[in-house]
């Protein structure tokens, strides 16, 4: 059980790490409104990045075509004491997918 929760625990770790690592290939940007779906979610990213100057295209399913490359959407909610706020995290994609998703 012990080893169970340090393996856990060590993912965990990693992921978080993985997921705020502030590399080239990482876009990050700080939301303080709430959304209450990905539509309206993902248009605010989107503007934010046109702000920034960024040419921006939502592909779907999290999935962001920034200036000419791919970038899956992550999400942290980083709690305050007034209100929490997300942090988003555009992780560039070494392997663009090639194929497209249908839900059905």
């Amino acid at each position: 059980m012990l080893l169970l929760l340090k393996i856990t625990l060590l993912i965990l770790f990693y992921w978080l790490k993985w997921l705020s690592s502030m590399h080239e290939d990482c876009i990050t940007i700080h939301i303080n409104a709430y959304y209450p779906d990905e539509k309206t979610y993902t248009k605010a990213v989107s503007v934010e990045l046109i702000e920034q100057g960024k040419k921006v295209s939502y592909k779907g399913n999290r999935i962001f075509h920034i200036d000419g490359a791919e970038y899956f959407m992550h999400e942290l909610t980083i709690p305050n004491l007034i209100s929490p706020t997300k942090q988003i995290i555009l992780k560039r994609r070494k392997y663009p997918v090639t194929h497209k998703y249908t839900s059905k």
